[in-house]
């Protein structure tokens, strides 16, 4: 039996754009703030400090690729040992996002006006968890 007529043809699309213009002018100001301290040079910390390496970088940007909803709320710091920080307030709590030089990712929190903690929470290969 032969079938007639129209089928209809799919498109599809892999790639998401963000629509909402403060979303994406907090993701470009983030983007650029880790593309500028990815500039520093070792010993910008007061003549110690290493430089942030290349997989710290392109664990951040991935990471902010994968959370872009974070970004308005996002402070973006290196830190000595050549990584980024990512430090944001939600809903009562303060949280940090360790990006360590070879790639690692540590995450915890403190609640602002309580005494709850998130213990520490490490995890190795997060550049392979974000890509």
């Amino acid at each position: 039996m032969e079938v007639q007529g129209h089928i209809p043809r799919h498109n599809r699309s892999f790639d998401v754009e963000l629509i909402d213009p403060d979303l994406a002018d907090n993701v470009m100001r983030c983007m650029e703030r880790l593309t500028d301290l990815g500039n520093l040079q070792d010993g910008w910390h007061d003549g110690e400090g290493s430089a942030p390496s290349d997989e710290a970088i392109k664990v951040a940007k991935n990471f902010l690729r994968q959370r872009p909803s974070l970004a308005g709320a996002l402070s973006v710091f290196p830190t000595p040992a050549g990584g980024m920080l990512f430090e944001f307030e939600v809903h009562g709590w303060d949280y940090s996002v360790e990006i360590e030089a070879d790639g690692g990712l540590e995450f915890f929190g403190i609640q602002i006006e309580g005494p709850e903690e998130l213990e520490p929470k490490h995890l190795m290969n997060a550049g392979e968890a974000l890509t």
